[in-house]
């Protein structure tokens, strides 16, 4: 009886003190795109219940290789209600920067990071007074290849020579 209660007791311990884990993962796809070159866009917001420690995950997967574009706020009309971030991450790297601070909310944003094509995620780290929402936009937008764009300066290339060596017509007038 005394090593179930000291297994019991062990487990609960354990369990009161493990770190807060995410919350689950809330999927941002389909994206909206559209297009060619490929631009996608989506916009979210997410609710907070209760105050203590926000940890939310958002995922989505891009169609072709490109420049990510993404900005989130929280704004609140009580104390009560704000969500401070201490981090924002893409695929566990922070790239976000905060440029508006509290006391009226926060604003983070982050501007042509390039990505490639495949599923992604977003971590959002901080802590909240209570119940509060927090929103954003991910827009996304594809780049070229270099292949393609070797492509293009080599015809415009061809385009200019052609019309470089191209015989003068002379027009008389009578």
């Amino acid at each position: 009886m005394k090593t179930y209660t000291a297994a019991a007791l062990a487990a609960l311990t354990t369990i009161g003190f493990a770190a807060p884990s995410l919350a689950a993962d809330v999927s941002l796809d389909p994206l909206s795109c559209a297009g060619t070159p490929v631009t996608c866009t989506k916009s979210y917001n997410f609710e907070v219940a209760a105050a203590g420690p926000v940890s939310q995950g958002f995922t989505f997967t891009l169609p072709v290789s490109g420049r990510f574009s993404g900005s989130v706020t929280t704004e609140y009309t009580a104390e009560s209600q704000d969500i401070d971030f201490t981090s924002i991450k893409i695929d566990g790297v922070s790239f976000y920067t905060q440029d508006v601070f509290d006391p009226d909310g926060e604003h983070w944003f982050i501007k042509n990071l390039n990505l490639t094509s495949g599923p992604h995620r977003i971590d959002f780290l901080g802590t909240a007074a209570g119940a509060g929402v927090f929103a954003g936009t991910i827009s996304f937008a594809a780049v070229p290849e270099p292949a393609t764009w070797g492509m293009m300066i080599l015809g415009f290339g061809l385009i200019g020579g052609t019309l470089r060596n191209r015989k003068k017509v002379a027009v008389r007038y009578a």
